[in-house]
């Protein structure tokens, strides 16, 4: 837990998103996950300076309001990392063209849970993605019981896909 860097609300500034992917400290046996929740926005232009036209990118908080992690700016830090792999989760909108730059990173395993837009339900407090893939499929361990997610072997363990399938195929009840 130690390792654990949380940065909420006013805290998760662009510079300091990433300030902390680049003081990790983490190895080459390491494993580095990196959980994105909030608002994305999507340019028709190049914002990032690398060869797409379009560019997606995750709304940070700044100073002076609304700040603007793009896509090739996140591959940029990432590929910095020399580490085992590294795991990286979306519950934001336009999640889907950040593929075009992280898949370019050999260790990079990258869901997210919307193609357009994300949606966050009032009765849940969350994120529709974040509360199926964390609250009910590992931490409720819904992703590894057959009964809710037809793709799970029960066997006391959830892995990356059991619970992605579970958060992409499961209906809450009012969402």
């Amino acid at each position: 837990y130690g390792n654990i860097k949380l940065l909420l609300n006013g805290d998760a500034t662009k510079s300091a998103i990433l300030t902390a992917i680049s003081s990790l400290g983490a190895g080459v046996n390491d494993d580095v996950v990196i959980f994105f929740s909030g608002h994305g926005t999507a340019s028709i232009l190049d914002q990032d300076g690398d060869p797409e036209n379009k560019d997606n990118g995750f709304v940070a908080n700044g100073a002076a309001g609304r700040e603007v992690l793009w896509d090739g700016e996140l591959k940029n830090a990432l590929e910095s990392l020399t580490v085992n792999r590294i795991v990286i989760l979306g519950d934001f909108s336009w999640p889907s063209g950040f593929n075009n730059d992280l898949q370019q990173i050999d260790n990079v395993l990258y869901l997210a849970g919307a193609k357009g837009e994300e949606f966050e339900d009032v009765k849940i407090q969350n994120g529709v993605f974040t509360e199926k893939f964390v609250n009910l499929g590992i931490r409720a361990g819904y992703a590894d019981d057959p009964t809710r997610n037809p793709h799970a072997t029960r066997d006391g363990k959830i892995t990356m896909e059991e619970a992605y399938d579970y958060a992409n195929h499961v209906q809450l009840a009012g969402v």
